[in-house]
């Protein structure tokens, strides 16, 4: 995942070997933001539109899950 910390688009990057993943945003307080599925192993995501702070980036893949912690400034 890159640029962190992010502006305005982040891009989420998973394994050559993983057919897609699901993508869930949440809060620094746990609240579910977006949610969405990417059938390639990259998606740029817009991040314009939310207010500087620490979010939480869980990435599922069959390989397994990941979280990762986002800074929007």
């Amino acid at each position: 995942m890159y640029p962190n910390p992010v502006k305005e688009r982040i891009t989420i990057k998973v394994s050559n070997n993983s057919r897609g993943f699901r993508a869930t945003i949440y809060s620094i307080l746990g609240v579910k933001i977006k949610s969405f599925t990417q059938n390639e192993h990259e998606k740029t995501y817009d991040f314009s539109n939310y207010k500087s702070g620490t979010y939480i980036l869980k990435v599922e893949t069959e390989n397994g899950t990941s979280l990762h912690k986002i800074l929007k400034i």
